[in-house]
Formats: structure tokens, C-alpha cells, sequence
């Protein structure tokens, strides 16, 4: 029986004066070992739109409505195993973009590209791709 979660993952870029089409720092946690995005499953008693306020709401703590938030997609992992497959996480992707000077929680640290490419095998794959989609959106 197939057992998938599904979460949500939010990744807040912020918009820099150097950023000449799209901002490219986006919010990680980095924390044992592991580089991850803000992320929370969606359950029975949520949806994943509400999940992904609660997100946003807490690691921005300025009126959304100030915010700019796109939805970018659900991403499957590609397992060939398929008893792995069964019990999958499927994650859906926030972009959320914020000026200069907008707080954000602390224990977040903004990274680029590069910074992610030399840290590759710490960086959650699904929470990369949410990034990298986010980046090109």
C-alpha cells in the first residue's frame, strides 16, 4: 500500500541590488550536517495552502500581503526502487520573494548557487530542487 507524505517546502529569496532579472540568495536552515528549506508536512487538519502560511507567516513576519508568493510545483522524487517508491515524499514548492531590510527568522542562513554547489552533499535533494525551480520561476 502506497504510504507517499506530502509537505510543503517555502524558498524565500530576497531581492538584492546586484540581482539584475531574479534574486538568487534563498533562506536555508543549516543545521546538523544537513541544508534544508522551511518545510512542514501537510496533514488531515491542514491543507497545503494553510501549511504554507504558517511557513511563511513565520519566517517572514510581515503582512503577507506584502510578499510576493508563488506556488512552483509538487516534486516527486525519481525512485527506481519501487518498495522505496511506496513510501515517497512528495514535496510542494512556495517562492516567496522579500526586499532588503524585510525580517526574517534568525536561525536562517541565505545561500546561492555556489554555496550550495560546494556543500551538494548536505543539501536535502528535493529542497534543492524546489530552489533551483524557484530561481528560474
Amino acid at each position: 500500500m502506497d504510504k507517499f507524505r506530502i509537505s510543503v517546502a517555502v524558498a524565500v529569496f530576497v531581492r538584492e541590488e546586484g540581482d539584475k532579472i531574479a534574486p538568487h540568495r534563498c533562506a536555508f536552515y543549516d543545521r546538523d550536517g544537513k541544508i534544508y528549506l522551511p518545510n512542514e508536512p501537510v496533514t488531515v487538519e491542514r491543507h497545503a495552502n494553510q501549511v504554507a502560511m504558517n511557513i511563511i507567516k513565520w519566517v517572514v513576519p510581515v503582512d503577507p500581503r506584502l510578499l510576493s508568493i508563488t506556488p512552483i510545483g509538487f516534486f516527486d522524487p525519481i525512485l527506481k526502487n519501487t518498495e522505496l517508491r511506496a513510501d515517497r515524499e512528495v514535496v510542494l514548492g512556495y517562492r516567496v520573494i522579500i526586499s532588503p531590510g524585510m525580517p526574517v527568522l534568525k536561525d536562517l542562513e541565505f545561500k546561492d548557487h555556489e554555496e550550495l554547489k560546494l556543500a551538494f552533499d548536505r543539501v536535502n535533494p528535493a529542497h534543492f530542487r524546489v530552489f533551483r525551480v524557484g530561481l528560474f520561476y
